[in-house]
């Protein structure tokens, strides 16, 4: 049987995604008093990509558990509902999820425009 490091604490997808969005959470909270000049603003932009990341993660773990050969039929709907999760979940990106968070406005937008070409 294989084995794995952490296998048996508890730790998921769900855990990791839980975890990172705790992490974006306290840290505006702990910025938002803050401008966007200042320099000890943390990189919420590389915080919100891993909760992305994290979600997707946990959405194909999902997806690939249901498509798991079994005596029964796979749940088409929840297949269907969990691609559809999948495909919308880049498509708001960064700034979704500094909206999502209630990241203050001047914060979201200076990061924003830094990510702008040109």
């Amino acid at each position: 049987m294989a084995q794995w490091q952490g296998q048996f604490t508890g730790r998921t997808h769900a855990s990791k995604v839980a975890d990172r969005e705790t992490t974006l959470r306290a840290t505006i909270a702990a910025c938002s008093g803050k401008s966007p000049g200042d320099g000890s603003l943390p990189n919420l932009e590389s915080l919100a990509q891993r909760v992305i990341e994290a979600r997707h993660q946990c959405l194909k773990a999902r997806l690939s558990a249901l498509r798991e050969p079994s005596g029964t039929a796979p749940p088409l709907a929840q297949i269907e509902r969990l691609e559809k999760q999948i495909d919308g979940l880049g498509s708001g990106g960064i700034a979704a999820i500094l909206r999502e968070f209630h990241c203050p406005q001047p914060i979201s937008d200076s990061i924003m425009l830094s990510n702008e070409p040109g």
